[in-house]
C-alpha cells in the first residue's frame, strides 16, 4: 500500500512541476505542486493528510462555481477549467514529401483541416514558430 501511495504521489507531483513551468494555468499547478509536495512530507495519518490535501486544493486551485447554465469556459476567467479546448493536430509527410498539419474536424465541420508546406518553405514555418515559443507573441 505504501509503494502505491509513494508512486501515485510521485507521478501527481512530476505532472503539476511540468505544467507549473508554464501557460495560462501555470499559477494554479504551481499551487497543486505545493500541495503535493505538502501531502507527500506530511508525518500526519493518512486520511488526515488526504482530507488537508483536498482542502487545499478547493480553496486555491478550484473555487466554489455555480451550476448554472451560464457556466464560463474560459480558463482565463474560470480557474475550475483545468484543460481548455483543442482539438487533435497530426504532423506528417504526403506522398509529394511537404510536411502535412492536420487538424482533426470540429462536430459541424465535414472535413478536417490541412496545411501542406513545401520542404522548401520548412525551416521558415520551424523558425516563426520557435519564435512564437520563446516570445510573449
Amino acid at each position: 500500500m505504501k509503494a502505491e501511495q509513494t508512486t501515485a504521489q510521485d507521478k501527481l507531483h512530476l505532472i503539476a512541476t511540468e505544467a507549473a513551468s508554464s501557460g495560462p494555468l501555470a499559477s494554479k499547478a504551481r499551487e497543486t505542486a505545493a500541495a503535493i509536495e505538502d501531502f507527500k512530507t506530511s508525518t500526519e495519518p493518512m486520511d488526515v493528510a488526504a482530507a488537508a490535501f483536498v482542502e487545499r486544493l478547493a480553496q486555491h486551485v478550484a473555487p466554489p462555481i455555480s451550476n448554472s447554465d451560464d457556466f464560463k469556459w474560459d480558463a482565463e476567467a474560470n480557474p475550475s477549467v483545468v484543460c481548455p479546448e483543442q482539438r487533435s493536430l497530426a504532423i506528417y509527410t504526403n506522398p509529394f514529401g511537404q510536411a502535412v498539419i492536420r487538424q482533426e474536424r470540429s462536430w459541424d465541420e465535414e472535413d478536417d483541416t490541412w496545411i501542406c508546406i513545401s520542404k522548401s518553405h520548412l525551416q521558415d514555418v520551424i523558425d516563426r514558430l520557435q519564435h512564437i515559443l520563446s516570445s510573449d507573441g
